[in-house]
């Protein structure tokens, strides 16, 4: 039997999400607790909305937090081994990009970056669009003086 979750559950799930149950426990404990509802299709599309709703405007808040209080960083170091003909031994691509951008934004994605394939030693510009903005943000790229492994950081 299908239910939806009136309060959190633990071992079951969060408040409004459906979840299938046997009809015996449903009818001798979650409902007469008032701890759910049978889910009539109806109540469940419309429970299943209303959390959908409520996990966009969490997004849309913390982004634009994210956006107010200057989260974004300007530029990106990468400091990498480079090949004798100069070329990196790693070309730095979108999802590197990505990968390094998510430890400051929260729900940055491969979509939101657009920049080209980097493959050496300069100063490059990508664009980023968060929160419905254009950022322009710098990625410098230096020769790494240790060896054997690369480093990189944000500003």
């Amino acid at each position: 039997m299908r239910v939806v979750l009136l309060t959190d559950i633990k071992g079951m799930g969060g408040k409004g999400s459906v979840v299938e149950v046997s009809s015996g426990y449903a009818y001798s404990y979650l409902i007469p607790n008032k701890k759910a509802v049978e889910a009539i299709s109806g109540i469940a599309t419309q429970t299943l909305e209303e959390k959908k709703h409520s996990t966009e405007n969490k997004k849309k808040s913390i982004i634009e937090k994210e956006l107010v209080t200057g989260h974004i960083p300007r530029s990106i170091i990468f400091e990498e081994q480079i090949k004798e003909n100069g070329e990196l031994y790693r070309t730095i691509n979108q999802g590197v990009l990505v990968q390094k951008l998510k430890k400051v934004l929260t729900f940055i994605t491969a979509e939101d970056v657009t920049a080209p394939q980097i493959k050496k030693v300069g100063e490059y510009e990508i664009m980023l669009t968060y929160g419905g903005k254009k950022i322009p943000i710098v990625v410098v790229v230096s020769t790494l003086q240790e060896k054997k492994h690369t480093k990189s950081k944000l500003l």
